[in-house]
């Protein structure tokens, strides 16, 4: 089975003519992008969700253009069906283990035992393209609430794309981008019209900028400091009888955080770093990354041990 899959694949790219697989089409997409732009210029259209919309798309395939046929694990011969013949490979070492990069104008992509398993974008067709798709597409449902169908589809691209966007990245070590995928995906679900947003992506987002990356954003900062503290603060809830973060205080927390042995895992001091980062004391974090997670769902807060 998963071989006639492979073979319809091929097949299916094999019908793609060889000058549209090799090249990103930029003047093309530059100008949707400019006829999207003077659409917005106008006084009528910009009034229409449809106008919105359709911008949301336009941004969104600007976005997504460069590595919109890959996908991991994928096979080296779907990829050069894909995209054409790479212009140069070499031997690198990726997370501590070898790899073959296939080097393209827009990617890098990251082979071992004959399938990609990462890649590297490059260079953008039109920089912030994905943030101005989020914010067309929430525009879109300020305008007509009634296209919440069409709306939470293009958002749920965005962040599908964003999301895997986040998985490469962390197998190829470009671990800021990966931040930075997450978040965008997370941006993606906070609109009304995709309902309920994922705060693991949050999680995903903080703990990569943990690594080796020094915040600069406020957001980074942020999830900087709470990453390592809403772990510790888990922790100390299992230990409750209530195992609820609704009764727990910061004077209970200040203890566990004072207590190396507790929660050993969970680096004091990187929330201490966060805490300055953020020009705040330690009791602020403490008494803010509390509150932040009293107000999820109050209904849902049982820790289990």
């Amino acid at each position: 089975m998963k071989r006639f899959i492979l073979m319809a694949a091929a097949a299916a790219l094999l019908a793609i003519p060889a000058a549209e697989a090799q090249k990103v089409n930029k003047e093309a997409t530059l100008s949707k992008l400019e006829k999207s732009d003077a659409d917005i210029a106008n006084p009528k259209k910009n009034a229409k969700a449809a106008t919105w919309i359709n911008r949301g798309r336009v941004y969104y395939d600007a976005a997504a253009e460069p590595t919109a046929n890959l996908f991991a694990p994928m096979e080296t011969t779907l990829l050069k069906l894909s995209v054409g013949d790479p212009t140069s490979t070499e031997e690198v070492t990726l997370n501590g283990s070898k790899a073959i990069a296939w080097n393209y104008p827009y990617f890098i992509a990251y082979e071992r035992d004959g399938k990609i398993v990462a890649w590297k974008q490059l260079q953008e067709i039109k920089e912030g393209a994905l943030d101005t798709a989020i914010e067309a597409y929430n525009k879109a449902y300020e305008l007509d609430p009634k296209q919440a169908s069409k709306i939470k589809n293009g958002l749920e691209q965005i962040s599908n794309y964003a999301s895997i966007l986040g998985n490469v990245s962390i197998e190829a070590g470009e671990y800021l981008t990966g931040a930075e995928a997450y978040l965008a995906a997370y941006k993606a679900q906070q609109c009304p019209a995709f309902g309920e947003a994922d705060p693991a992506l949050l999680y995903y987002a903080g703990y990569l900028l943990t690594v080796d990356v020094q915040p600069e954003h406020q957001m980074e900062k942020v999830l900087y400091a709470t990453d390592e503290l809403t772990g510790l603060i888990g922790a100390a809830i299992v230990m409750r009888p209530s195992k609820s973060v609704m009764d727990f205080e910061v004077k209970s927390l200040k203890k566990k955080f004072k207590d190396k042995r507790f929660a050993a895992g969970c680096s004091r001091d990187v929330i201490t770093q966060g805490a300055e980062m953020l020009g705040w004391e330690l009791p602020e974090l403490f008494d803010r990354t509390i509150a932040a997670m009293q107000s999820f769902a109050p209904d849902r807060d049982t820790f289990q041990a």
